[in-house]
């Protein structure tokens, strides 16, 4: 798409470069190549990121690391895992978060790795008995060890550390729900649920 083309059309201006500071009481984005833009209406349509425990320095780093934002990351790390899984196709992995995305990542990857051996790690919204029992039926085991406090890197793998007990695996998918973007979270602007 032609973003510049587009803006012109609409009667706008397009400015390509790079936001650093948000200072939304001043009306004011602060840019890397230029002054300050003073707005009068700002949309930020920069996307979420993917809320997370704490994580070791290295852990959001590994290639057994897969969080479900930003996406082009996401797409990237997969491609990683279809080549390991290829080479080894029982490698353990881990989901962390119960929600809706869980469960969807959950079977997805059951059906992408049939032979792997999934966990999904229940999390703020615990599994009724339903979803159970088809997780069962589809061979992914449910686990209830508490929330998640931290999260670090186990040799090529990673490990869980969990409020009851810790968990490894080969692989860990973070499905575990929505937070700001570090821009907005700098800028102080009120939150609420990312």
């Amino acid at each position: 798409i032609d973003v510049a083309a587009v803006a012109a059309a609409a009667g706008a201006v397009f400015v390509r470069d790079q936001a650093l500071e948000l200072r939304w009481r001043e009306r004011e984005l602060v840019l890397r190549d230029r002054p300050p833009l003073r707005y009068d209406l700002l949309s930020l349509d920069i996307g979420s990121q993917t809320a997370l425990p704490p994580l070791e320095d290295g852990a959001r780093l590994s290639p057994a690391f897969l969080a479900t934002r930003p996406f082009a990351l996401f797409r990237q790390t997969l491609t990683h895992w279809d080549a390991a899984m290829a080479r080894e196709p029982k490698r353990r992995v881990l989901v962390l978060g119960s929600g809706a995305a869980g469960l969807e990542l959950s079977c997805a990857l059951r059906a992408r790795f049939p032979e792997a051996p999934i966990t999904l790690l229940e999390g703020s919204q615990p599994l009724g008995r339903s979803a159970r029992a088809a997780l069962r039926g589809l061979r992914i085991e449910s686990a209830a060890p508490g929330p998640a406090l931290w999260i670090e890197r186990a040799g090529d793998g990673l490990r869980v550390r969990c409020e009851k007990e810790t968990l490894t695996s080969d692989f860990l998918v973070a499905a575990t729900g929505a937070a700001a973007h570090p821009l907005v979270r700098a800028s102080g602007l009120p939150e609420r649920d990312g």
